[in-house]
């Protein structure tokens, strides 16, 4: 059994919650980051592969490379704020919707 959390990260206290009273303390959280227009997880945990750390999804999807852009769209290296986008398509990735490429 797997205990899983989709969208957003969970804060790690509502992370430690539902792993302690949910899950009873015997079973992997899954927490990952994605939306419904990507088709799928970019950054999650894998119970077993990745470490399991309250309030992070972890590791990159396989596939998925992303990065982090500052307010001039300059790849920021390192822990960083700023936006999170991807370098390039996905494996999920929805590339022609209704027959329009564009």
């Amino acid at each position: 059994k797997v205990l899983a959390i989709a969208g957003e990260t969970m804060n790690p206290e509502a992370w430690l919650w539902f792993r302690d009273v949910v899950g009873d303390g015997r079973c992997p959280v899954v927490d990952s980051y994605w939306q419904t227009e990507t088709g799928g997880p970019m950054i999650t945990s894998l119970p077993g592969a990745t470490p399991m750390k309250p309030g992070s999804v972890s590791l990159p999807f396989f596939g998925v490379v992303p990065a982090i852009l500052d307010s001039d769209g300059r790849e920021l290296e390192g822990a960083a704020t700023g936006q999170l986008v991807f370098k390039s398509a996905w494996p999920g990735i929805a590339r022609t919707i209704d027959g329009q490429h564009d």
